[in-house]
């Protein structure tokens, strides 16, 4: 698996002038201007309320076109290329189905 570290992130992205997200910046910039968990293209949705593996969202939308997860057709372990998926409203790819979203907190 490859991987990256929180401190690896952190170093990043003071070595380019930045920093991490706070995690309220993190939600803003990852739902798009939704209330719903995840964003869609149709407004946004939630997990159903249900036991059952599911990855079709209140709002009708398949889950993994959004994002990363495994064990699906889409996702294998380890690195995936970035930008393959559907872009949220704010034009940001992969904000969806990461094993763990670095954040200032993080640490």
């Amino acid at each position: 698996r490859n991987c990256v570290t929180w401190a690896q992130m952190k170093t990043f992205a003071t070595w380019v002038g930045a920093d991490l997200p706070s995690e309220a910046e993190w939600e803003y910039a990852a739902r798009a201007g939704t209330a719903a968990a995840f964003w869609t293209s149709n407004g946004g949705g939630n997990l159903p309320n249900t036991s059952a593996s599911t990855y079709t969202l209140t709002d009708g939308f398949d889950l993994r076109t959004y994002g990363w997860y495994y064990p699906t057709y889409n996702s294998p372990y380890g690195s995936k290329e970035v930008a393959t998926l559907i872009p949220n409203d704010n034009g940001l790819y992969d904000m969806s189905g990461k094993a763990e979203i670095y954040s200032r907190i993080n640490s």
